[in-house]
């Protein structure tokens, strides 16, 4: 139960982790990423829509011409001027920023740039940017801006190119990503380690509840063995004695109540080695079914068999015997009258199956099934202490601590005529 508990518990951190680790990564590049297109398309404002300039080293060539004095010497300009003129878009992104005019036939020009775009290459371009029926966005590492010029059908596309920028932002996101699987795989060794000390409170109380049920017990048997033994003792005396006769049917629920709580105790405490053999599955299913036939006769509720032959699986036999005892005494108790109880045995697939199926009055809801294995859990009035109650409430939280310890799957379902089954998975 606790390895199962510290599995939930390390999931349950792990899924909010991952949750915060997707949204921090998930923001931080949406965030940079309308950043830089916020940016890239303030930069494109600023060009002039009209002019495409050129190369940046012939900008600087004229830049240089025009700040020489006719003497010779240098222009006196204020100390920032150049930091500012470096600064500026134009300057920055010139040899980025270029156009292609698309005229009424089609026909593609491109200009400007650091790189020249011929008319097959420009119309090709210009042509899967006009497919996209988006008059702005971003196509194959450009920035690019659709505007209709003139009254003739020309258009006149924009492009910066954003090689720079996009490749910064898929570094920030794959960055970001490995920095977030480092931090999963650190909390998931953080948490792994930490889950033990996380749970154990929970193992002490229920490891202090298990010894307190094993030793009170203990401690009840000796009161309970003297009063049966004076009932006993009053019953010679007086056999007809309706209350002699009573409490001896009281002392005797209370012995039985207290085995069961003992063995269902010291199953989820796993003592005790399981001798995990082969054996024979179906001889054990028709013994179980031969030592009920006659309860069944008596009861009106017959038991029918289906039962393959030579099954064989590896489990703790005597554990699987009270298994296979416990499902079928249960089927028994509380199958209506004139119906039969069926005892199922089968392979499916790579599973060996064992099923009991009765008629049953359909006193908990389909969805609430699973409550059959609390320990106390009865699912109606008469099956919590009236005339008609048999057992203790524990049985079937007693199979389903065996078939935890022998690695089983046991569950509970209704079938399409609403007969309830109890159905066992041997690997």
């Amino acid at each position: 139960m606790f390895k199962k508990v510290r599995r939930k518990f390390i999931i349950s951190a792990m899924s909010a982790t991952l949750v915060v680790t997707l949204a921090l990564i998930i923001s931080i590049n949406l965030i940079n990423y309308m950043q830089v297109t916020g940016n890239l398309k303030a930069v494109m404002d600023e060009m002039d829509p009209r002019q495409a300039f050129s190369a940046p080293q012939d900008q600087e060539m004229r830049d240089e011409e025009d700040m020489t004095e006719p003497d010779g010497s240098s222009p006196a300009y204020p100390p920032d001027f150049h930091r500012e003129m470096r600064n500026t878009a134009e300057v920055q992104y010139a040899g980025r920023y270029f156009t292609i005019l698309v005229d009424g036939s089609g026909t593609s020009h491109a200009s400007g740039g650091s790189f020249g775009l011929d008319d097959e290459e420009a119309s090709t371009l210009a042509s899967d940017i006009l497919n996209r029926k988006h008059p702005s966005g971003i196509y194959n590492n450009y920035l690019y801006e659709v505007r209709e010029i003139g009254n003739e059908g020309q258009k006149l596309v924009r492009l910066l190119d954003c090689t720079t920028e996009l490749g910064a932002m898929r570094s920030l996101l794959l960055t970001s990503i490995l920095v977030g699987l480092g931090g999963l795989l650190l909390t998931f060794l953080f948490i792994c380690r930490m889950s033990e000390k996380a749970i154990w409170p929970l193992r002490e109380s229920m490891e202090k509840q298990k010894r307190f049920i094993t030793d009170a017990g203990h401690e009840l048997k000796t009161p309970l063995s003297v009063i049966g033994t004076n009932m006993d003792i009053l019953a010679m005396d007086l056999p007809d004695n309706e209350w002699v006769k009573g409490t001896k049917k009281q002392v005797g629920k209370l012995r039985g109540l207290i085995e069961h709580l003992i063995s269902l105790s010291r199953l989820e405490e796993a003592q005790g080695e399981l001798k995990m053999k082969p054996f024979n599955l179906s001889q054990a299913v028709q013994d179980t079914a031969d030592a009920f036939e006659g309860i069944g006769d008596m009861n009106n509720t017959p038991v029918c068999t289906k039962i393959a032959e030579n099954l064989t699986v590896t489990a703790d036999e005597a554990s699987i015997v009270q298994l296979l005892t416990i499902l079928t005494d249960n089927a028994l108790k509380y199958a209506l009258p004139d119906t039969d109880v069926e005892l199922r045995l089968s392979r499916q697939g790579r599973h060996v199956c064992f099923e009991t199926v009765n008629v049953w009055d359909r006193s908990t809801p389909s969805d609430q099934l699973d409550r059959f294995f609390d320990r106390f859990y009865r699912g109606d009035p008469s099956r919590s202490g009236g005339a008609k109650a048999r057992g203790y409430g524990l049985g079937l939280s007693i199979a389903q601590a065996i078939a935890a310890r022998n690695h089983l799957t046991l569950h509970v379902s209704e079938d399409e005529a609403h007969r309830i089954v109890f159905r066992v998975l041997f690997p």
